[in-house]
């Protein structure tokens, strides 16, 4: 090989294997991570319970800056976990919004649970499923006729026929 040729490509080696994109020596710093909100869980013990009841709400998170609460729960909840017993009393069907955000204002998560409530009398319930002794009228007339009803209706006819309670 020529020494004049063998000199070019040395330095056309240093150029090419050192040439300037990118590698470490850039001095801008380096931005920052940011993390995203997660909700990890966020639970009811029950989804169904009779009025006058608790249930327990229970949470975990990660990344999570700061926790509220929304739609029939309101106020600060800890981030990490928590948990919160409720009495509710109310008949009817209450939502659990678990709302969390992030590092940046503008970056939140949401999750929600229902819970329906019913009454305590049973109503609306199959009235069967408790035993009773008869779910007759006592006959007035001394009688052996206790079924005089067809049923032929929705509606129970109480000149024949009463709830025992």
């Amino acid at each position: 090989m020529n020494p004049k040729n063998y000199l070019t490509l040395l330095l056309i080696v240093p150029l090419v294997s050192c040439g300037g994109g990118g590698g470490g020596g850039s001095s801008d710093p380096e931005s920052p991570s940011i993390f995203n909100p997660v909700i990890n869980t966020f639970t009811a013990s029950a989804t169904s319970i009779v009025a006058g009841s608790s249930v327990d709400l229970s949470w975990t998170t990660t990344n999570a800056i700061e926790c509220s609460g929304s739609v029939d729960w309101e106020g600060n909840k800890a981030t990490g976990s928590g948990s919160e017993t409720l009495t509710l009393s109310d008949v009817r069907s209450y939502t659990f919004t678990l709302t969390c955000r992030g590092e940046d204002p503008q970056n939140t998560v949401a999750k929600s649970v229902t819970v329906e409530v019913s009454d305590s009398s049973g109503s609306g319930s199959d009235i069967y499923a408790e035993d009773k002794s008869s779910y007759c009228k006592v006959p007035e007339n001394n009688t052996s006729n206790y079924w005089i009803e067809e049923f032929s209706s929705e509606v129970l006819n109480e000149e024949f026929f009463s709830y025992e309670v």
